[in-house]
């Protein structure tokens, strides 16, 4: 990872996230998971994947949203795209997670244990709700925005075609 002259970290940007979001959601530091770990599970790759199924207007839908003067809703759907990713992110990451990090940490006198397996399965918990909520609000928006179901109508017809009358 590489510094920014003012001492913050490059942020490795991944398709509508960051890996510092995706840290942020696990709680976790950039010395404790770098950008590497995280590119290298090709986590755009898998977002893209995982959009197709969520939302496959997504590309439209979030040049949509950064466009100058887009609608209150066309941003909307931007943030819940960029929210999304976040925690699909940090999910798919959490598998590895366990064996990435340290679970023991101890100066000698005081030792703490983080991640052990009780607190990973709450923050497993805790994150796949948060993407569970954002991907029900992306579906929520592609059925009302893109499936606009036509109404059909029935109807007696004054013409036949075989018959000509």
């Amino acid at each position: 990872m590489r510094r920014t002259p003012f001492g913050g970290s490059e942020v490795t940007v991944i398709l509508y996230t960051s890996t510092e979001a995706i840290r942020a959601c696990l709680g976790v530091s950039a010395r404790e998971l770098d950008d590497a770990q995280i590119t290298d599970l090709r986590m755009s790759d898998q977002l893209l994947e995982s959009l197709e199924d969520v939302l496959s207007t997504h590309v439209a839908a979030a040049a949509a949203g950064e466009a100058v003067g887009a609608t209150d809703a066309e941003v909307t759907v931007l943030r819940r795209l960029r929210l999304y990713c976040q925690y699909e992110a940090a999910v798919l990451l959490l598998p590895q997670l366990q064996t990435l990090l340290v679970q023991k940490i101890s100066d000698g006198d005081a030792e703490m244990q983080r991640f052990s397996k009780d607190d990973l399965e709450r923050t497993k918990d805790q994150i796949t709700a948060m993407r569970n909520h954002y991907r029900g609000k992306l579906n929520a928006d592609f059925v009302s925005e893109a499936f606009v179901l036509p109404t059909i109508l029935a109807v007696s017809p004054t013409y036949d075609p075989v018959t000509d009358v």
